[in-house]
């Protein structure tokens, strides 16, 4: 969600760093043994949509809220 989240407000190069990150950490939490495979990539899918719901509504949030940003 981070990695969306940092494309979405032009974040370079943090952007870059998260996308490269975030499934890797993942990944070798399959190989660990902790999570199957499905929920990992549920877990991207989740967090990408929010990601996406976040962004669009962001617009809206600095309206109502200018003193927060």
């Amino acid at each position: 969600m981070l990695a969306v989240m940092a494309w979405g407000l032009n974040l370079y190069p943090l952007c870059w760093i998260l996308t490269i990150w975030a499934p890797l950490v993942s990944l070798a939490r399959v190989a660990l043994g902790v999570h199957f495979l499905i929920d990992v990539v549920a877990g991207w899918l989740l967090g990408f949509l929010i990601a996406l719901l976040m962004l669009g509504l962001y617009p809206m949030i600095v309206e109502l809220l200018p003193f927060a940003f």
